[in-house]
């Protein structure tokens, strides 16, 4: 699968705005360096965002194969517990979009449980790959900050069944004990009547300086549980967990989550890594020479 265009996601941040303006902060700085090094490693990204109160454009290209399209949906200065009813009409815009410009993507990348139901929907209706970055979790919130509320709708989108590749008598050395195991809580899941889409199975990223070879077998083990479960399953996994160990942890982070776009290993059909917010490196050059450890 060759990765040429994404669409990135950010409904209640555009990218554009500052970091410190209304619910700007440092998601908006993550996802902009993120389509920078993407968009300059050759790949081109869509970012689809709601319509805010001071837009130069409808759409705004900021950098090399970088675009912002603003979808005008809802007042501009809508608040953020407004949103969510507006979901549908922002993913029916979104739509007359693309059509109107011809555009086909190979993957979506949401960002927010908000978007995540945009990015969802999406990826189910292009049959496509579906990558999502919470940033945060309502339920790690609400036990962090006492007090602290969030949308009922926010939980219902957040949690889902969480399936893990480790085994009873301890963790998988290589793909295929990761499918044995996965397929006995599989078995349980099936029994208790909890359909596929509900289900999310971490594959288990393990630090390469343990073992080089750790990179591939996650790749490998997607490839197996995807091929064994069809399109309907979601995978997630630690991707940060990778570089553990190493020196340079944010490029070779960045370059494991990029090898996954460039060299295909993103299956058909729903796929959620559910991954913490790295920040893009200065110099994506280290891709080429950290790129043998994932080939």
């Amino acid at each position: 699968m060759s990765v040429e265009r994404a669409a990135f996601i950010t409904l209640h941040a555009c990218p554009l705005a500052a970091p410190g303006r209304g619910k700007s902060g440092g998601m908006n700085v993550y996802v902009r360096q993120l389509a920078s090094a993407l968009g300059e490693l050759g790949m081109k990204i869509d970012f689809f965002t709601r319509e805010h109160s001071d837009v130069p454009n409808r759409v705004e290209t900021i950098g090399s194969n970088v675009r912002v399209i603003h979808i005008n949906v809802g007042e501009p200065d809508a608040h953020l517990d407004d949103l969510y009813d507006l979901l549908p009409d922002f993913l029916e815009q979104l739509h007359k979009f693309r059509e109107e410009e011809g555009l086909e993507y190979d993957v979506v990348h949401s960002h927010y449980w908000l978007s995540s139901w945009v990015g969802r929907e999406l990826s189910q209706e292009l049959a496509i790959p579906h990558v999502v970055t919470f940033h945060t979790l309502s339920l790690i919130k609400m036990q962090s900050r006492a007090g602290e509320e969030e949308q009922s709708e926010r939980s219902v989108i957040e949690t889902k069944v969480i399936a893990t590749a480790a085994g009873e008598d301890g963790m998988p050395s290589n793909a295929p004990e990761r499918l044995s195991n996965v397929n006995k809580i599989m078995d349980i899941i099936s029994r208790n009547g909890i359909p596929l889409k509900d289900v999310y199975i971490d594959a288990l990223v393990f630090p390469i300086s343990v073992d080089p070879n750790f990179g591939n077998h996650y790749f490998d083990a997607v490839n197996l549980i995807r091929k064994e479960y069809g399109p309907e399953v979601h995978i997630t996994g630690g991707l940060r967990n990778v570089s553990f160990g190493l020196p340079k942890r944010q490029l070779i982070n960045k370059v494991f989550i990029s090898s996954k776009f460039r060299t295909g290993h993103l299956p058909t059909g729903p796929y959620i890594p559910i991954l913490p917010a790295l920040n893009a490196p200065s110099a994506v050059s280290g891709f080429v020479k950290l790129g043998n450890i994932f080939s």
